[in-house]
């Protein structure tokens, strides 16, 4: 009878290990599960950031632990990067309009050659450089005479790509009805510029017309940094800005005295981003400088001077970054 007693209970504690031996593998599975479903579907997810998904979101746990917190932020740095995807392919759309609207080639002139440089600190900016051919009266466009522009919008970004893009539509629009009067088509850029800001922003703008038959240019400045005139005799003459800068409503100043190119002479106008190029101790690069530049390198081929000037603010800069736009234009008379 106690054999028999014995056998029993061993049975049932055996029956009984079984059971809890099975639910407790049983709950350890579902709570595995429950554990490590949350961070295949996190690394499922980031799988797919990784691989250029950014539309990827995890659906809310409910679980009210740690796990609910990670998806929540998986979400939002999903959102994120996908805003800032968005918005860095409409800079670089933006970027190519810019350019695009920049001359890519200049008009060929017999007995001059011209010379550009552009540099932007951000994807776009708001320095811009042009040289087109007018109209005549009858409407052609031809190189008889050429409008030469250099201007800085006040600000760098996507703001001031989209004033300077207005500008260079309005200084066309005025140097077509204003063929041969610079300082008449900087008021009337100077007009529309105020009404549309009003004064809430503004332009610093070089213009210019080159008569190449005649070898003289009309200009005039507003607010720009001085443009310079090398002489192939050596010496360097400064064109100063003869009015305010553009966009402020102080409506003044005409088109400045005419200036005669002679063969070897050299026009260079820069935004100030060359200028104010700035070292490690704060100190500008300089208007004195630049000009040192022109004195000693002015006779140089332009795309040759194009890298000393260049090379000059970057290692002016030093470590630093560029902190602002930076542009020049360079014409020069080559023979009689």
């Amino acid at each position: 009878l106690m054999d028999a007693t014995s056998g029993s209970i061993t049975i049932i504690a055996a029956s009984v290990f079984a059971v809890v031996m099975i639910l407790f593998l049983a709950v350890a599975a579902g709570l595995a599960t429950w554990l490590v479903r949350p961070v295949t579907a996190l690394a499922a997810g980031m799988e797919r950031v990784a691989s250029g998904d950014l539309s990827v979101r995890l659906p809310a746990l409910r679980r009210l632990d740690e796990f609910d917190a990670l998806a929540r932020r998986f979400n939002r740095m999903a959102a994120g990067l996908q805003e800032r995807e968005s918005m860095h392919r409409s800079l670089t759309l933006a970027s190519e309009v810019q350019r695009q609207l920049l001359p890519a080639r200049f008009p060929r002139v017999e007995g001059y050659e011209f010379c550009q440089a552009l540099e932007y600190c951000d994807q776009t900016g708001g320095d811009y450089l042009d040289c087109f051919a007018l109209r005549t009266p009858e409407g052609e466009r031809t190189p008889a005479r050429l409008g030469l522009a250099v201007g800085d919008v006040v600000g760098h970004g996507v703001a001031a790509a989209l004033l300077m893009t207005y500008t260079r539509a309005l200084l066309r629009t005025g140097a077509d009805r204003e063929r041969s009067d610079p300082g008449a088509v900087l008021r009337d850029v100077d007009a529309h510029l105020t009404l549309q800001t009003t004064g809430a922003a503004f332009v610093t703008l070089f213009y210019a017309v080159l008569d190449p038959e005649r070898h003289t240019l009309a200009w005039a400045s507003a607010g720009h940094d001085p443009g310079f005139v090398v002489r192939a005799s050596g010496g360097v003459e400064r064109l100063p800005s003869t009015r305010p800068p553009l966009g402020v409503g102080l409506d003044d100043g005409d088109t400045a005295a005419p200036v005669r190119l002679e063969p070897g002479d050299l026009l260079f106008v820069a935004t100030d981003g060359l200028a104010q190029s700035r070292d490690t101790d704060g100190r500008f690069l300089g208007l004195d400088r630049v000009e040192r530049l022109l004195r000693e390198h002015g006779t140089r081929p332009l795309p040759e001077l194009r890298d000393v000037v260049l090379r000059a603010a970057r290692e002016h800069r030093g470590t630093l970054p560029q902190e602002d736009d930076l542009a020049f234009l360079a014409v020069r008379r080559t023979h009689a």
